[in-house]
């Protein structure tokens, strides 16, 4: 049976709600609850909408927001890029990598790695900041200073702005030039800084770069980077959507326009590369029949730099011309160059150079004996050059292969004496010969050096070791140098 008391905790909670007025009405309730709500600083909420909306009116990548990148990893293409621009661009305004540091900084901030992204934005008004005006681009620099420097002040406002950092991206806003206010070189280098970064972003992003170089070049028809860029986005398209066709007369005529308003190497290589592009492509037009005319397009196409070559069409040419000349030395050197660089089939390749070195061409020799090497690490071509001896006779041949066979001993077996017995031999067919001065030894990657040079320096400094070697070695270094300061006097470093 239950009991008729209640307990303590029942009493209490009585208590607590016959304090409670249960007749208030709905609106007594609304302000009850809403009074325990922290207001909004409708003020702060205003001036954070008027940021906003002055950084939209910038000119940036967090604005312009390019496309999803489509393909490999975007850091890891760029990061590729980069080892090649830090070279490039020693001696001049470090253009591409500005380009590639937007890129990133964007693609990082995507990612919420604010400080890399904020980093990325700081290398870039060092760039702008510390230039020098010097090399290829200091025109290019000198008029598109104010465009440069409004790109890296907006994109570093607008990150401070997500940062929720709004007093200093007030502090940023108010020391950026308005496109309003610059003159019609940087307003053009506004739409072509847009169209660059957008050409990092593969084929969706050259066609929509075109439009924005197009805006450039029409704007500031002098500036010669305008032009250059959109004539190797045209290259671009063309190569993706019409691979066989050749280059459009708009295409070459801004790559030519770009080379003739402003000596840069890039834009001759450019121009000449679409040239000579369109020179393979009409001459199989013209005489698509011709055995030799697909082995030099053959040749022509797998010599084309990146983004030029076409392997395809290479590979299409050069199996033309073994069906129509199934002997010629030079096509059989192709095909076997083909063979191994763009198929990776090296037993095929091995075949087309034997066949074709057997003919006589020893360029396909040599190719054999370095695709040998790259097969193994042990692989020593002593005895296959000391075969071409044999076997090429005249004189340059004999020559080239007599320094080879020196150098190997040399730089890999690091015997003085032999590479100088081969070399001796080398210099007694012709002491003049270009070779001899400007060779270039062909299993390890090496400048071309001066044989005369290396010999009596490497000689020289043996001499000075007395008590390493025999007295007959010690006669041969003295006759290496007396033979070198007879044939080439002026060929020493030292002085």
């Amino acid at each position: 049976m239950a009991s008729s008391e209640s307990s303590p905790l029942v009493d209490e909670l009585g208590d607590a709600f016959s304090q409670v007025n249960l007749n208030k009405n709905a609106d007594d309730i609304d302000t009850c609850v809403s009074s325990s709500i922290p207001e909004v600083d409708e003020s702060l909420k205003v001036k954070e909408s008027e940021l906003l909306k002055e950084l939209q009116s910038l000119q940036c990548p967090f604005v312009w927001k390019p496309l999803v990148y489509v393909g490999d990893d975007i850091f890891t293409k760029i990061k590729n890029k980069e080892e090649e621009v830090d070279s490039d661009e020693e001696e001049t305004f470090e253009w591409r990598k500005f380009i590639l540091n937007l890129v990133l900084s964007y693609e990082y901030f995507k990612c919420d790695d604010i400080i890399r992204a904020l980093e990325k934005i700081r290398e870039n008004e060092a760039i702008v900041l510390s230039f020098i005006p010097i090399g290829s681009l200091k025109k290019f620099y000198v008029s598109t200073q104010d465009a440069l420097y409004h790109v890296v002040l907006a994109s570093k406002a607008y990150i401070q702005f997500q940062s929720q950092e709004f007093d200093e991206t007030r502090q940023i806003l108010a020391r950026i030039k308005k496109e309003c206010d610059m003159t019609d070189h940087c307003k053009a280098a506004l739409f072509g800084i847009h169209g660059a970064c957008l050409m990092e972003y593969g084929q969706i992003g050259n066609k929509a770069a075109l439009e924005y170089l197009e805006k450039a070049v029409n704007i500031d028809p002098g500036q010669a980077e305008w032009s250059f860029l959109l004539g190797k986005c045209l290259g671009r398209i063309r190569r993706f959507e019409r691979h066989g066709d050749i280059p459009t007369k708009q295409e070459l005529n801004a790559l030519e326009k770009a080379a003739t308003m402003e000596e840069n190497s890039s834009y001759i290589i450019f121009l000449a590369q679409a040239y000579r592009e369109a020179a393979f492509r009409t001459a199989l037009r013209l005489r698509g029949e011709s055995g030799r005319i697909n082995i030099r397009c053959a040749f022509g196409f797998f010599k084309l730099p990146y983004p030029y070559q076409n392997k395809a069409l290479a590979k299409k040419c050069i199996d033309k011309a073994l069906t129509l000349l199934p002997d010629n030395l030079m096509a059989l050197h192709y095909a076997g160059m083909i063979a191994e660089r763009f198929e990776n089939d090296r037993p095929k390749a091995k075949t087309y150079y034997l066949r074709s070195g057997e003919r006589g061409n020893y360029g396909a020799y040599m190719d054999l004996f370095k695709m040998k090497q790259r097969e193994s690490k042990n692989y020593d071509p002593i005895s296959d050059l000391k075969m071409l001896l044999e076997k090429f006779k005249e004189g340059s041949r004999t020559l080239e292969t007599l320094c080879q066979i020196g150098s190997y001993h040399l730089l890999v077996k690091n015997d003085l004496e032999k590479a100088f017995y081969y070399w001796k031999k080398a210099i007694e067919i012709d002491p003049e010969h270009s070779n001899l001065k400007e060779h270039t030894f062909m299993f390890a990657r090496s400048s071309p050096m001066n044989i005369y040079t290396v010999l009596r320096d490497k000689a020289r400094l043996a001499l000075k070791r007395k008590t390493d070697f025999t007295k007959e070695q010690q006669d041969l270094f003295q006759e290496i140098i007396q033979l070198c300061d007879e044939k080439a006097p002026d060929s020493s470093i030292f002085k």
